[in-house]
C-alpha cells in the first residue's frame, strides 16, 4: 500500500522536511495557505521576510546537502558571501571589532529568493506535490488515550471555500509561530506541549535601499554590511545594513526592552541620525529608498517542549518555527531548520517513517539540538 507524508506549512522548515520525507514516503503533500508567486516576492504567511536574512555557514552546508546545486544557484542569482570577521564594520559593546578574516562566510540573500531557489528544487522531485492557497483547520486523529496517531488533514480551500479529508501515514506541522498544533492536540484529548517563552520586547523597523553605483562610494568604505550597537544602557536602538541580490541594502533598525524604532519613513530617517556611529546614516544618504518601512514585532523566543509531553501521539511531527521559534535577531532560524530537517532524516532512517516511538525518538533528538543550536 502506498504511504503519504503531509507537511502543514511550505515555508523553509517545510521545505526542507518535505525533501527528507520524500525518501521515505512514496507521495509527500505540502499544504500552505499562500500563493507562491512566480518569482521571488514576499509572502504574508513569512512576516520576518522583508527584513535582513543571513544564511549561516552551517545552514549551506545542510542546504546544499539537502538540495545539490543550492549554493552556486543562489550565488549565481545574485546572494553575497560575507566573512563577519573581514567584511563587516561592526560597532559593538566595547568598540569597533577590528578585522580579521574568519575563514566562515554565511550567504545574504532575500528570503523571497532563497526559498524559491529551494522551493524550485523540491518541485524536480516526482514524489513530492505543493499544495497552495489552502489552510489545514484540523488533523485527524484515531484512537484512545495513550493509542493516539495522526491519520490525516482537514483542508480548506481559501479560492474555493471547500473543504475536504486528506489521508496520511504521517503528519509534519511546520506552519510557524502562529502554529494550531496545541490546540488540535487539546481538541483530542492531548495535552499540549509546556512553553518556554523569553520575551525581551524587541522589534525591527527595516527599508529597503537601491545601493550607491561604486563609483560614488567614498575610498574608505571597505565594508559590505554595517552593524552599529547601542551604547547600553543609554541608548537602545541598533542598526545594520546588508546587501542582498539586485544592488540593494536592507537596512534594520532593532530596539529592546519596548523601545520600538519608528515605523514611518521621516522617523526611521532621523533615529539612523542618533545611532553612535554616522558610518550607516552616512550610506544610507548616498543610496535611493525603494520600499516603505515594515515593521516587526512579533519576536519573542518560543519553545514548545514536545520532547517533556507524557503523551507523543503517532504519526504527528513538528518542526521548525512550530517547535521553537527564536528571536529573529540571532539569525539562526533557517539554519535551525535545516539541521532539524538532518536530526529528522537520522530519525527516519533508525526507526522507519511509520514506527510508534518514531515522534518520541524524535522530539528528543531535536530539542537536544535545539537547547544549544
Amino acid at each position: 500500500m502506498a504511504t503519504r507524508a503531509i507537511v502543514v506549512g511550505g515555508s523553509l522548515a517545510g521545505l526542507c522536511a518535505g525533501r527528507v520525507l520524500g525518501r521515505f514516503f512514496d507521495r509527500v503533500t505540502v499544504i500552505d495557505r499562500d500563493s507562491y508567486p512566480a518569482a521571488a516576492a514576499d509572502r504574508t504567511g513569512v512576516p520576518q521576510g522583508r527584513h535582513v536574512h543571513a544564511l549561516l555557514a552551517r545552514g549551506r552546508r545542510e542546504l546544499e546537502r539537502l538540495f545539490p546545486g543550492f549554493d552556486p544557484a543562489m550565488r549565481q542569482r545574485g546572494a553575497l558571501e560575507i566573512d563577519f570577521g573581514w567584511e563587516v564594520a561592526a560597532l559593538r559593546q566595547f568598540g569597533w571589532l577590528p578585522r580579521e578574516p574568519s575563514g566562515i562566510t554565511s550567504l545574504f540573500a532575500s528570503r523571497a529568493m532563497l526559498e524559491t531557489v529551494v522551493r524550485d528544487r523540491l518541485r524536480t522531485l516526482p514524489t513530492v506535490e505543493l499544495i497552495e492557497d489552502t489552510a489545514v483547520v484540523d488533523v485527524v486523529w484515531s484512537g484512545v488515550d495513550g493509542g493516539r496517531r495522526a491519520t490525516g488533514v482537514r483542508l480548506r480551500s481559501a479560492v474555493a471555500g471547500t473543504g475536504r479529508e486528506l489521508a496520511a501515514d504521517l503528519v509534519v506541522d511546520a506552519s510557524g509561530r502562529q502554529s494550531r498544533a496545541p490546540e488540535w492536540l487539546r481538541a483530542a484529548g492531548v495535552e499540549p506541549p509546556a512553553e518556554t517563552v523569553v520575551d525581551s520586547l524587541c522589534g525591527y523597523s527595516t527599508r529597503w535601499f537601491k545601493a550607491p553605483e561604486p563609483e560614488r562610494w567614498p575610498s574608505e568604505w571597505w565594508w559590505k554590511g554595517i552593524w552599529i550597537d547601542p551604547l547600553l544602557p543609554a541608548q537602545r536602538t541598533a542598526g545594520v545594513l546588508f546587501p542582498v541580490e539586485g544592488g540593494r541594502w536592507i537596512v534594520t533598525l532593532a530596539g529592546i526592552g519596548g523601545h520600538y524604532p519608528p515605523g514611518d519613513e521621516a522617523g526611521f530617517t532621523a533615529a539612523l541620525g542618533t545611532l553612535r556611529s554616522p558610518l550607516l546614516a552616512e550610506a544610507v544618504r548616498l543610496a535611493k529608498p525603494i520600499s516603505p518601512v515594515y515593521g516587526n514585532r512579533a519576536m519573542a523566543n518560543r519553545f514548545r517542549h514536545y520532547e517533556r509531553s507524557a503523551e507523543h501521539p503517532a504519526g504527528f511531527l513538528a518542526v521548525g518555527d512550530s517547535v521553537c521559534a527564536f528571536n529573529p535577531i540571532y539569525g539562526q532560524g533557517m539554519t535551525s531548520a535545516a539541521v532539524c530537517a538532518r536530526i529528522l532524516e537520522d530519525s527516519l532512517e533508525r526507526l522507519g517513517p511509520t514506527a510508534r516511538e518514531l515522534p518520541r525518538r524524535f522530539f528528543r533528538a531535536q530539542a537536544r539540538f535545539l537547547r544549544d543550536p
